[in-house]
């Protein structure tokens, strides 16, 4: 079921202790904030402080994804924070059910970048691009919560990729 917790309770202190410090950048979605910072965030004002909080936990960057928060309904804001200065990344919000695998497929696009030697801010803005279009391509499969599209760019070369 979405939204479930895949770590035990008693696993979370392992995650703020030992490796969120060794961490160039963690990615939590609002659920996650909430389990890892005891965050309920409702609004934007609770995205920048539950950024705070959990940079506090020792990770060069993170990056609070907001496509949970119900407060945006045309748009999906993404929050990066190294420390200093916080980074929007809005984004359209889709009328979509489909989302499943969003945040998963969105840290494998910003490894992506980051093996081609992308800064950590240019990664992150590379892979919301990249999840933005996931998300709009995306398909029912299934029963419940469809997955996003990640091979939504691979078409014939006579397709336009963008529409």
């Amino acid at each position: 079921m979405h939204g479930d917790p895949l770590l035990a309770a008693d696993a979370l202190d392992a995650y703020r202790g030992l490796l969120f410090p060794r961490a160039t950048l963690i990615t939590p979605n609002l659920d996650e904030v909430r389990l890892l910072a005891g965050i309920d965030v409702h609004d934007r004002a609770g995205q920048y402080d539950a950024a705070k909080v959990m940079h506090g936990y020792g990770p060069k960057y993170v990056l609070v994804k907001g496509g949970h928060l119900r407060e945006d309904t045309d748009e999906c804001v993404d929050l990066l924070f190294d420390g200093h200065a916080f980074t929007e990344l809005p984004g359209p919000r889709f009328s979509t059910g489909n989302t499943h695998g969003g945040g998963d497929n969105m840290a494998s696009a910003v490894a992506a970048g980051l093996a081609r030697g992308m800064s950590v801010p240019d990664a992150v803005a590379f892979a919301k691009r990249y999840i933005v279009a996931a998300v709009r391509h995306s398909y029912p499969l299934g029963a419940g919560h469809g997955p996003v599209s990640p091979l939504w760019a691979v078409r014939p070369w006579w397709e336009d990729p963008t529409g």
